[in-house]
């Protein structure tokens, strides 16, 4: 995939992927891809192949992530202005479709917030609201030290982790390895600041203006997803308006990998609504 930093600030640039940058396209909306937490373009690139041929695809990493500018403040604002200033920055002026994993879910939701220039509005594995759980207190009481080498490498503990949290039960263990393969230099290179930058999400609550988002909706979501499960997203789905939701089976927390072709699909048809 070519990707190249855009400085979209003075203090911060973004590794982005544009596929105008390879071909031509004419009038349609742009697919903006938004990765989750710890997560990276490239988890997307599945979907990226399949619609590049008959939209303009973009993807990033997020602050903190990937090839991206990493030791700054994570909250819904400042990510929702990283994006705004990304479009400014690729001269996308026209219709965007934002389709967010998980926390990019809720990234696009802020930014679909009253947001005209939002055709249409996609929810992957996502929810209304930031769950702190255990594990991400835990790691705030402790020192890095104590923490980082258990679950920002590649070991036996981390992948036991990795795989009972966020992927089904029936997912082949060649789509986790696959997974596992293409996001261990991601992981091993990630500095601890940034799972602790998470924090500025926790207490996030989209539910009392979810009614706000005006966008045709699709909302995702895996049967066995145990991090944003499926009452999440049904939670979602009551409070927006004009959505629709789809419930993958045999799939957990990363439908990008488990269920790639459903995912295209769904998704090639809701943006051909």
């Amino acid at each position: 995939m070519l990707t190249k930093r855009i400085q979209i600030r003075e203090n911060l640039a973004l590794n982005v992927l544009d596929t105008a940058w390879e071909r031509g396209y004419g009038e349609g909306p742009v697919i903006v891809f938004i990765h989750g937490a710890m997560g990276q373009l490239t988890n997307w690139k599945y979907q990226i192949e399949y619609l590049k041929d008959r939209w303009r695809v973009v993807a990033y990493d997020c602050r903190n992530h990937g090839g991206s500018d990493k030791f700054l403040e994570l909250t819904p604002e400042s990510t929702v202005e990283d994006l705004k200033l990304l479009l400014e920055k690729l001269g996308i002026e026209g219709k965007v479709i934002p389709v967010g994993h998980s926390y990019g879910g809720m990234v696009a939701q802020v930014f679909a917030r009253k947001n005209p220039q939002v055709a249409k509005l996609v929810l992957v594995n996502s929810a209304a609201r930031y769950t702190v759980t255990w594990d991400e207190k835990l790691i705030h009481s402790l020192p890095a030290s104590v923490w980082s080498k258990l679950l920002l490498t590649d070991n036996a503990l981390a992948r036991y982790f990795y795989r009972k949290t966020y992927f089904s039960d029936a997912t082949p263990r060649e789509i986790v390895e696959e997974f596992f393969a293409d996001n261990k230099e991601h992981l091993e290179s990630m500095p601890p600041h940034t799972v602790l930058s998470f924090k500025g999400f926790w207490g996030f609550d989209s539910t009392p203006w979810l009614a706000e988002i005006e966008a045709p909706t699709l909302i995702i979501v895996g049967k066995d997803d145990k991090v944003c499960p499926v009452s999440k997203a049904e939670e979602m789905h009551r409070l927006i308006p004009n959505s629709e939701l789809v419930v993958f089976e045999n799939c957990g927390h990363i439908s990008m990998y488990e269920q790639r072709d459903a995912l295209n699909k769904a998704l090639e048809e809701f943006i051909e609504k």
